[in-house]
């Protein structure tokens, strides 16, 4: 098989699996828990509790190329999402209600740029951090306002 050909199937490959990443609507910033369990179902897999501590619970969905953590609090309302994936996901349908908040302060940013490039986009309600590299995007975002007692932004991974 020719360089050009692999090149060429490597590059339609990552472009059905972007579409199918942008296809999933996941469960959005101040939602409550059940929208992670539609979420879960569209994608043929179960939602799983992976951690619970005292004042949260991490749900973790897996579609391939992403992986979504999903923070809900005690009455179940999700106040945060963690992401891990080959590339970064449409931030609209995560963050719901609070995207709006996110484009307005987007360009009031410092970007950082290099090998692990981060970004950090702190608005009056939502704060998005998103780093990594081609094919390993990371990120999180979370509703400081909503943060459980005792936990901390550097808690969500």
């Amino acid at each position: 098989m020719s360089h050009l050909k692999k090149i060429t199937g490597i590059i339609v490959a990552t472009a059905c699996i972007s579409l199918m990443i942008s296809e999933v609507a996941p469960a959005q910033l101040g939602e409550k828990v059940e929208a992670i369990d539609k979420l879960a179902k569209k994608l043929g897999s179960a939602r799983q509790a992976v951690r619970t501590q005292v004042n949260f619970t991490v749900h973790e969905v897996v579609n391939p190329g992403l992986t979504l953590r999903e923070y809900t609090d005690k009455e179940g309302v999700i106040f945060a999402v963690a992401w891990d994936g080959i590339s970064q996901p449409d931030l609209a349908p995560i963050l719901g209600s609070y995207f709006e908040d996110f484009s307005q302060n987007i360009s009031q940013s410092p970007k950082t740029f290099g090998r692990k490039a981060q970004s950090e986009v702190q608005g009056e309600k939502v704060t998005v951090v998103k780093w990594g590299h081609m094919r390993s995007a990371h990120g999180k975002a979370f509703v400081a306002a909503k943060l459980p007692e005792g936990v901390k932004a550097e808690d969500i991974q």
